[in-house]
């Protein structure tokens, strides 16, 4: 296929559902009154909105039976890593919340072998992104993690090949 004809076969391709049912809007907001502003405002035109680790404590759990119970899907972006017993009940409840994503530590294989496993067994429709390093790490992290001779591509693609092996 020449480049131009696989341009075109790109342009040409239909996504099956709108983009205002893709696009995630980040709820990165410091209480749950602007959340409610912000979901208020664009109403019909977004159906997704993702609640940040900020947000969960500020009532963000509650907010997003609010948001699923309005027609709208929900990202928690929990960034969970915990033991297979914790995490397998954290599941049920993002589960039990109508959650569509959360985020997970990918270091953690199992725990997310049994997050995979629960998301499984209750036949749910929850995805989960597999977290492989924050953004804000330095140096010193990477000092801490015995990676300092790799690069954070290394090391992002080191901890992506392990979740991968345990069910990602």
């Amino acid at each position: 296929m020449s480049p131009s004809a696989a341009a075109i076969a790109v342009d040409s391709y239909t996504h099956p559902e709108p983009i205002e049912r893709r696009l995630i809007v980040p709820l990165d907001v410091p209480d749950i009154a602007t959340a409610k502003q912000v979901v208020d405002e664009l109403g019909d035109a977004v159906h997704f909105y993702k609640i940040g680790y900020q947000l969960i404590f500020g009532g963000g759990v509650e907010f997003s039976r609010t948001l699923v119970d309005r027609g709208k899907r929900v990202f928690m972006d929990a960034k969970l890593n915990d033991i297979d017993r914790t995490m397998i009940w954290g599941i049920d409840n993002l589960i039990t919340l109508g959650v569509s994503f959360v985020t997970l530590y990918g270091e953690n294989g199992s725990a997310l072998r049994a997050a995979k496993q629960r998301i499984a067994e209750r036949e749910a429709d929850l995805k989960i992104f597999v977290l492989t390093m924050l953004t804000s790490w330095g140096q010193d992290d990477m000092q801490y993690h015995e990676m300092e001779e790799a690069t954070p591509l290394d090391a992002v693609m080191s901890v992506a090949e392990y979740a991968e092996r345990n069910g990602a």
